[in-house]
């Protein structure tokens, strides 16, 4: 899957969560795994694992 920017660490990136697929949550790229399927994604709820195509760039405006 190509995706229309690139991802790199410390980029903030916004993604649907598990428990609210409705929501959108922000987040910083930690790192890609070995196998570059994943991100490792940071923000004020931990840190998750996320599909390379789960992965949205984060408005511009967006302050979390």
């Amino acid at each position: 899957m190509t995706l229309a920017f690139e991802l790199r660490p410390g980029m903030r990136v916004r993604y649907h969560p598990a428990d609210e697929p409705l929501a959108w949550r922000t987040g910083t790229l930690v790192r890609q795994s070995t196998n570059g399927e994943e991100w490792l994604v940071k923000n004020e709820f931990g840190s998750f694992w996320l599909a390379y195509s789960q992965l949205h760039p984060a408005p511009e405006n967006d302050s979390h």
